[in-house]
């Protein structure tokens, strides 16, 4: 009776062991795109011609074994509120590329000088802080 406790208790184990195993291998493999945030910055805004661009330096890691492309969305809601912005949501665009999809190679970490935000002004010129906004990374399948 104890032999067949403890081969049970065995197979249990073994079986929990695979699944935990093929969990976390399993997420690695889907892929990440984190930003590092103490590399990352607002570096600069300008109102003109009727348009707000805020610049920023972003950095960003890929922890996954595969290259991921992907779109960087900035959530403006405080100056949005103010009217710096007419968009509350925007989309970056890479400026030396021009394009908003980046692509990041495996397991590599990268530095951006240039990705800007812009939207149309609607009506003031004044930012209230220097803060990174809030930015959510969408992986393009």
């Amino acid at each position: 009776m104890k032999k067949i406790v403890i081969v049970v208790l065995a197979v249990v184990i073994v079986i929990c062991a695979a699944v935990m195993g093929f969990l976390t291998f399993g997420n690695s493999q889907k892929g990440s795109v984190e930003i590092i945030e103490d590399k990352s910055y607002l570096s600069d805004f300008v109102v003109q011609d009727g348009e707000t661009k805020i610049n920023c330096v972003l950095t960003f890691k890929n922890t996954s074994d595969k290259d991921i492309t992907f779109s960087v969305k900035a959530h403006f809601t405080d100056d949005y509120e103010s009217g710096l912005v007419s968009d509350e949501y925007v989309i970056g665009i890479c400026e030396d590329t021009g394009e908003e999809h980046i692509t990041i190679k495996a397991g590599e970490t990268i530095e951006y000088k240039g990705v800007a935000f812009c939207s149309k002004n609607n009506g003031s010129e004044i930012k209230s802080d220097r803060l990174l906004p809030d930015l959510t990374i969408e992986e393009i399948e």
